[in-house]
C-alpha cells in the first residue's frame, strides 16, 4: 500500500516538474532584469536627494528600460519560455518598473521646481523693479520647462500608462512664481513706507529743533545794534517823562522834582552841591517789552 502511493506520488511530480520549471524560468529572468533595474534606480534616487536634478533624466529612463529588456529577453530564451507566458510576465514586469520609474519622474521635478524658484529668487535681486521681476519669472518657467523635457523618457513611453508629463508641475510654479513675487512687492512696499514716515519724522523734528534754537537765540541776543532815547516836560508841571528803547526792550521814566530844585542843579554847581536839605524827587520806572 505504502509502495502505491509512494508511485502515485512520483508520478505526479513527473507531471508537473515540466510546468514548475516552465514558470520558474520566466520568473527568474524577470527577476533578474529587474533587480539590475532596481540598484540604477536607487542610485538616481539618491542622487537627487543629495541636492542636484539628474541631467537627461529621460535618456537614462529609456537606457534603463532596454537594458531591463535585454537582461529579460536574454533570460527567457536561455529558459526556453513561450511567447505568451514571455509576454504575460513582460507585462507584469512592466508594470512593477513603471511605479518606480513615475516617482522618480515627480521627484526630479520637485528638484526642478526648487532650483527653479531659486533662481528667481536670484535674478529678481529680492524685491527689485517689477520688470525685473517679470523677467526673471519668465527665465525660471523657461529653464524648468526645458530642464523638465529633458527627463521626460521617449522611447519606452509606450511600455507604460503614465504620462510622465510636467504640465501640472509647472503650472503650480507659476502661481507659486507669481505669489513669491506678490508678497516680495508687499514687503518691499512696507519697507518703503517705513522709510517714507521715518523721514517725514526726522524732518518734523529737525524744524521743530530749528524753531527752538531760533527761539532760543531771539531770548538771549544782544538785539538790534541801535538804541533810542527820549524825554519830555510836560509844561506848567513838574512831570519829566523819557524813554528809550535798548536791546529790544523800551523802558519809559516819569519822574517829578521840585522846579527850584531843578534851578539849582546847573553845570557849575552839580548834582550834589546844587540839592538843597530835604529836596525830594519821585520816579517810576517801567519796561515794556
Amino acid at each position: 500500500m505504502a509502495g502505491k502511493a509512494l508511485l502515485l506520488a512520483l508520478c505526479a511530480a513527473a507531471l508537473v516538474a515540466p510546468l514548475a520549471a516552465f514558470t520558474s524560468g520566466a520568473e527568474r529572468a524577470a527577476n533578474a532584469a529587474m533587480t539590475a533595474a532596481q540598484a540604477q534606480v536607487s542610485a538616481l534616487e539618491k542622487a537627487i536627494e543629495g541636492g542636484d536634478a539628474v541631467e537627461n533624466l529621460g535618456a537614462q529612463i529609456d537606457g534603463l528600460v532596454e537594458a531591463v529588456e535585454r537582461s529579460f529577453t536574454a533570460g527567457i530564451e536561455k529558459a526556453g519560455v513561450s511567447e505568451a507566458d514571455a509576454a504575460q510576465q513582460r507585462e507584469l514586469m512592466m508594470k512593477q518598473l513603471e511605479g518606480p520609474l513615475s516617482g522618480l519622474f515627480l521627484q526630479q521635478l520637485r528638484r526642478l521646481r526648487e532650483q527653479a524658484l531659486e533662481k528667481f529668487r536670484t535674478d529678481s535681486g529680492n524685491g527689485g523693479s517689477e520688470a525685473a521681476e517679470f523677467d526673471a519669472m519668465l527665465i525660471a518657467d523657461k529653464t524648468f520647462a526645458a530642464k523638465a523635457e529633458e527627463s521626460q523618457p521617449t522611447k519606452c513611453i509606450s511600455l507604460f500608462q503614465a504620462s510622465f508629463d510636467y504640465g501640472i508641475e509647472r503650472s503650480e510654479l507659476q502661481e507659486l512664481l507669481r505669489e513669491v513675487a506678490s508678497r516680495t512687492k508687499s514687503v518691499t512696499d512696507a519697507r518703503l513706507e517705513a522709510a517714507r514716515q521715518q523721514a517725514e519724522a526726522l524732518k518734523y523734528l529737525g524744524k521743530q529743533q530749528q524753531e527752538l534754537a531760533e527761539c532760543q537765540r531771539q531770548q538771549y541776543s544782544a538785539g538790534p545794534p541801535f538804541s533810542f532815547g527820549c524825554a519830555y516836560k510836560v509844561p506848567l508841571t513838574n512831570i519829566n517823562l523819557s524813554g528809550t528803547y535798548q536791546n529790544g526792550k523800551t523802558k519809559l521814566v516819569c519822574s517829578v522834582v521840585d522846579e527850584p530844585v531843578l534851578n539849582n542843579i546847573t553845570p557849575d554847581q552839580g548834582f550834589v552841591t546844587g540839592l538843597d536839605d530835604g529836596a525830594m524827587g519821585l520816579s517810576f520806572n517801567m519796561n515794556l517789552f
